[in-house]
């Protein structure tokens, strides 16, 4: 019970997120962003780095119910590939360097190692 328990809540935190980003104006945001973030306004800014935060807090729960085994390898890998795309945005890694001390050092350590692995090239808008 307490897998099926943590794979529901695994997936209404990634419904709400990707809910989050999926509306027009963070869409939008997301984009200008990602081509001069220092375009986009302070407002706009607040709210981008609240998704991108709760993006990171859903993930890193994935890491989380994965490592401790409540949440399968082929589930955990299809989460991830969602999400290594997502941190090839430099807008993305902007808000992660903001940000990434704030959670776990292992999830730092692994979040770290995806970003100096990726192609820079490819990135969720593409």
């Amino acid at each position: 019970q307490s897998r099926i328990a943590a794979k529901h809540h695994m997936a209404r935190e990634l419904r709400e997120v990707t809910a989050a980003a999926a509306t027009k104006e963070m869409a939008e945001i997301f984009v200008r962003a990602n081509q001069s973030y220092e375009d986009i306004t302070e407002a706009e800014s607040v709210r981008f780095v609240l998704l991108i935060t709760n993006m990171f807090r859903a993930w890193e729960g994935a890491f989380f119910e994965n490592k401790i085994g409540f949440l399968e390898n082929h589930l955990w890998e299809a989460i991830s590939r969602d999400f290594r795309r997502a941190i090839g945005a430099p807008s993305v890694q902007h808000v992660w360097n903001l940000r990434k001390e704030n959670y776990d050092p292992d999830f730092i350590e692994y979040v770290d190692g995806l970003i100096d692995s990726l192609d820079i090239h490819e990135y969720i808008s593409r």
